[in-house]
């Protein structure tokens, strides 16, 4: 499952500070940390309500307000253009584009009327769009939801896979190709859009994944059902390194008694930041925990030890030395998420937004 539905599953949650009501806007504290090169954080706030995108320097606590008022859903950067979609007035939403180094005027890239056009992914070299496209029907009945791609500057789009399957979770590799879950089929999809072909990885599970730096392999979770008794079957939940070449895959987790989840890979392709929660009942917790390892699954540790509070939505800064994430009180059900981020060699966690979540940098 994707990080930002985990966060929507919680967008009732109740009750932002009063301060952050009053103002309409988050008030975070600076943290008194200057991050090498002046990264900043992009997030979707309130929790609670429509959500627009919003700019945070950590450094300071200075907040850019990018949109007013647009109900933004998802987004995400390429290089330094920011692309979201955003609700409609006709009851589904558009896909819009924003130049971080420009006039921060938000320019509409693809307007779908009642569709629901959604999780816009730009490659890397600019030059196709994916999508996924969710269709309303006139007697009010939805189709499957379907991972769309288009070239920039083409106005058709094709439909990724067997239009008879639900496809989601588009995401390009750092070269160029096209990760997609085919619901259906129980399979990723990595396709090549300039050779026109696809590699499949068998994955019970579909949470979405993660590239390597170099593109030369792909990291999601899957599940793996083991008999713990006689009576008892469990299923921990393993991390996979699928060669994004031949399709192999190398158990990373190594083990029955956990539950990991969420991977997100260090810019130099040296170390997975996933999310942990044990299924024994020593180390059993109600909230998954932020775990580090090597990217070959060695020398696994905590890096959060909180377990009350579910942790998700991992985003590395880019120099690699920060984890950004959302996290939310997993006992509690009135409060609302928030927004962290934590220095990876001194785990001294610092709370930056309540009710923020989605985080993104923006090098």
């Amino acid at each position: 499952m994707k990080a930002y539905r985990l966060a929507i599953i919680f967008l009732l949650l109740a009750g932002v500070l009063a301060a952050c009501k009053e103002s309409g806007e988050p008030t975070p504290q600076p943290t008194g940390t200057a991050l090498p090169g002046g990264a900043k954080l992009l997030y979707l706030w309130p929790s609670d309500a429509a959500a627009d995108l919003y700019l945070l320097d950590p450094a300071n606590g200075a907040v850019l307000r990018l949109t007013e008022g647009a109900d933004v859903l998802e987004f995400s950067l390429a290089g330094r253009v920011l692309y979201f979609s955003a609700a409609n007035a006709q009851g589904g939403s558009d896909l819009f584009r924003m130049h971080l180094d420009g006039d921060l005027v938000p320019q509409r890239v693809l307007a779908c009327q009642r569709a629901a056009c959604r999780s816009p992914q730009v490659s890397p070299d600019g030059q196709w769009l994916a999508y996924e496209y969710l269709q309303d029907d006139a007697d009010g009945t939805l189709e499957p939801v379907h991972v769309m791609l288009t070239r920039m500057d083409s106005a058709n789009a094709q439909v990724m896979g067997d239009e008879r399957h639900e496809t989601l979770d588009p995401s390009w590799s750092p070269d160029g190709r096209l990760a997609y879950y085919d619901v259906d089929a129980q399979t990723f999809v990595i396709y090549d859009p300039q050779a026109g072909t696809s590699l499949r990885l068998p994955n019970t599970t579909g949470d979405l994944g993660a590239w390597t730096p170099d593109g030369s392999a792909f990291v999601t979770s899957e599940i793996f059902y083991v008999q713990a008794s006689d009576q008892i079957e469990i299923g921990p939940s393993r991390l996979l390194r699928y060669d994004a070449l031949t399709g192999a895959s190398q158990d990373l987790s190594r083990s029955d008694q956990a539950q990991d989840v969420g991977p997100a890979v260090s810019p130099d392709g040296e170390t997975i930041a996933f999310a942990r929660k044990f299924l024994d009942l020593e180390r059993w917790t109600h909230g998954r925990q932020i775990w580090l390892m090597g990217v070959d699954g060695s020398q696994p540790r905590p890096l959060t030890d909180e377990p009350l509070y579910n942790h998700y939505a991992l985003a590395w800064s880019p120099d690699g030395q920060w984890l950004a994430y959302a996290r939310f009180n997993q006992e509690v059900g009135n409060e609302p998420p928030e927004l962290w981020m934590v220095q990876v060699d001194d785990q001294n966690p610092l709370r930056l937004v309540i009710g923020g979540y989605a985080p993104l940098w923006v090098p």
